[in-house]
């Protein structure tokens, strides 16, 4: 996404078999200025959604809007226009819902900052998606800026604190990243929170999840400007930290899903170059997390950069929803600097297969930035909202099953 391309201002691989025609529909378009990354939170009216955007641009708008989806997100929708709530946020990246347990609810967190001029110191910034209330839980730290922020009690004091990675890059080449969390005080209070340090290296994305039931959490992170993708966890109070893999190059997103349906979780991961390498990647976790191999599966590669520009790159971030109870997932992903949404399915039910077919369920030429999922329908679809950059266009598309 503009970040080499939103990271920073076809169809063809060795376990994809060939493009097919696609099966899924616009079913309609939302005018916003810039759209860079979607959140869908839970609205304050029972069983009903907000889809919350966060826009940026050196010129143009940098801020926070929101629109209501209502209950199902139905073809017939007319949704209307975003509302913004938030023009003060500087440079907005990755949306999370705060649960209701830390300020109340309507409150998300978003990553903030990036490599433009003037923006290139970050922030966790809260935000009411309602009220437009707007506070930083970080203190700055000149020239790092953030992406995403999880809520999980990394103390175990009963208290959910803000999980988060920054990077720094420098003109002339040098660059870090630190994956850092910020304490939730025991009396309550709206930023800024003491900071800990966990690790040099992680600097966009992660997931956390308890893998080996041991009761203690890991924590597997992208390192995009290390080219890397590692794993941590604590050992006596002292963080460990394993790379898994040195040759995925630029690692950007990933997320935990069963992908093969065998009972086991995976890792969906995808890089962010602007070369053949540029993919989607599966990863078998092993029992043994420290030392065991994690088995790399090459879901699609050879994804082409067609959007112009300096540093412009592919894909982004990608989703994996489950259209038939009981089977494998399908992916999507954001293509970013191919100007695609790459809609993956897999070939076989057979646990041992990854194979995928793949196709472009839509194809503007712009730049795709982190889209987001709507619920299951009835008939197995799900609408998929798609924020094509350069247009200042979203796109809700209907993903068959």
């Amino acid at each position: 996404m503009r970040h080499t391309t939103l990271v920073g201002i076809l169809l063809f691989g060795a376990c994809a078999i060939p493009a097919r025609a696609s099966e899924s529909k616009v079913l309609k378009t939302i005018n916003v200025d810039h759209p860079a990354f979607l959140h869908i939170t839970p609205s304050k009216t029972p069983g009903n959604s907000e889809l919350v955007v966060s826009s940026f641009s050196f010129f143009g708008a940098n801020s926070i809007s929101r629109l209501s989806l209502g209950a199902d997100n139905s073809e017939g929708d007319d949704l209307g226009t975003p509302e913004v709530i938030d023009d003060k946020v500087r440079w907005p990246n990755d949306i999370s819902t705060v649960p209701d347990s830390v300020f109340g609810p309507g409150y998300v967190s978003i990553g903030t900052g990036f490599l433009t001029p003037t923006y290139t110191t970050g922030q966790v910034v809260i935000n009411n998606i309602y009220s437009g209330e707007h506070f930083t839980l970080s203190t700055p730290k000149r020239d790092y800026f953030y992406h995403r922020v999880v809520w999980v009690d990394m103390n175990g004091d009963g208290r959910l604190d803000a999980l988060t990675a920054r990077a720094t890059k420098s003109v002339f080449g040098g660059s870090d990243g630190e994956l850092v969390w910020f304490e939730q005080p025991k009396t309550l209070t709206k930023g800024p929170w003491v900071e800990h340090i966990i690790a040099k290296g992680p600097d966009v994305y992660f997931v956390t999840a308890d893998l080996n039931q041991d009761g203690a959490m890991e924590i597997i992170a992208a390192e995009f400007f290390g080219s890397k993708l590692s794993i941590l966890w604590r050992e006596n109070d002292v963080w460990q930290r394993r790379v898994i893999d040195e040759q995925i190059g630029a690692a950007f997103d990933l997320s935990l899903v069963d992908l093969n349906n065998d009972g086991k979780l995976d890792l969906l991961v995808t890089n962010h170059v602007s070369d053949k390498r540029a993919g989607i990647f599966g990863y078998e976790i092993p029992t043994d997390i420290k030392n065991g191999e994690y088995k790399r599966h090459q879901l699609l590669s050879g994804i082409v950069t067609k959007v112009k520009g300096m540093n412009q790159a592919a894909p982004g971030t990608a989703i994996a929803w489950q259209a038939v109870a009981g089977k494998k997932p399908n992916i999507v992903a954001a293509g970013d600097g191919s100007g695609k949404v790459h809609l993956l399915r897999p070939s076989s039910e057979d646990t041992q297969n990854w194979d995928y077919v793949a196709e472009a369920a839509l194809d503007t030429g712009t730049t795709i930035g982190g889209m987001a999922l709507g619920a299951r329908q009835a008939d197995g679809s799900a609408p998929l909202y798609v924020p094509a950059y350069d247009e200042s266009k979203i796109y809700v598309l209907k993903l068959e099953p």
